[in-house]
């Protein structure tokens, strides 16, 4: 079952802000949301939600919990995707939320900056909007510089910059889903981005994608990453997540609160942020 907020291709707006979201990832994707309307003016904001159970939700409860002005699309189905829900590395279910950023260029058009919705929006970002993308297609991290391995998966995906226009005209929507198929699966969608993509991204620097796992935050860091642990389930199971403090302000859309942790974080990254931890903020951060 499909129920969309927009039509396909929405062209209101040339700059996009795009998460996934399940149900479980709904107060992450709210975060995100009151994140990019502080840093973000001006630029739209769209999520592809997905549910078991699409009766319970409408464009409009999924606008109430994440953000009035959002841009929804419910179910929205993933080309070929029958085959997803399966396992990946015996432990990570794969379900279309994953794989929907690859929908992104057929369902918004100008440039999209797409996050998962375990990310916040540090400080503007205009400058996604203009910069020179050198004819390539996206603009990421290298998984290396967030202190991932680094082998034919080069683009940490979980935030990246996509021109869409380059997108269609490459075909790469329909790379990657050539790829899901004769991968089995194999590899999740930051692989067959990847392997898509060649070596044809813009890198940008790592500051446009810190993971708050390793406990490094700089203020010249402009996207944290929550990968791991999610702050909105430490209740729950008794996780420690770094800077769940920020994290919290942002949920609750209190920016005074966010922006009194600015002080507290080094204006530079340590020499070797990925295993250097003593920039790990004191428990209740």
């Amino acid at each position: 079952m499909r129920d969309c907020g927009a039509r396909l291709r929405t062209s209101v707006a040339e700059r996009w802000i795009v998460t996934a979201a399940t149900e479980s990832f709904i107060p992450g994707a709210k975060a995100l949301y009151n994140s990019a309307a502080r840093w973000c003016p001006g630029v739209k904001f769209g999520i592809l939600f997905y549910t078991d159970w699409p009766g319970r939700w409408t464009v409009q409860k999924v606008q109430d919990q994440v953000g009035a002005d959002a841009v929804v699309y419910i179910n929205h189905p993933v080309p070929m995707g029958d085959d997803l829900g399966k396992k990946y590395n015996s432990f990570l279910t794969i379900g279309p939320e994953m794989y929907s950023r690859l929908l992104i260029p057929l369902l918004f058009s100008g440039r999209a900056f797409y996050l998962d919705a375990d990310c916040l929006i540090l400080q503007a970002i205009d400058e996604l909007w203009t910069m020179d993308l050198k004819g390539r297609p996206s603009a990421c991290v290298d998984r290396g510089d967030v202190g991932w391995r680094n082998d034919q998966v080069a683009m940490a995906s979980g935030t990246v910059l996509i021109d869409c226009a380059e997108w269609n005209r490459r075909g790469l929507v329909e790379q990657c889903l050539e790829l899901q198929l004769a991968e089995g699966l194999t590899n999740n969608v930051e692989g067959l981005i990847s392997i898509a993509h060649g070596d044809e991204f813009l890198r940008l620097n790592p500051i446009w994608q810190n993971l708050a796992y390793f406990g490094c935050l700089c203020r010249e860091d402009k996207i944290i990453h929550y990968a791991g642990y999610k702050p909105w389930l430490t209740e729950v199971h008794g996780w420690w997540v770094n800077y769940l403090s920020i994290w919290q302000a942002y949920y609750d859309n209190d920016m005074v609160e966010a922006d009194q942790y600015i002080p507290r974080i080094p204006p530079k990254r340590p020499a070797d942020p990925y295993r250097n931890k003593a920039n790990k903020l004191n428990k209740g951060w």
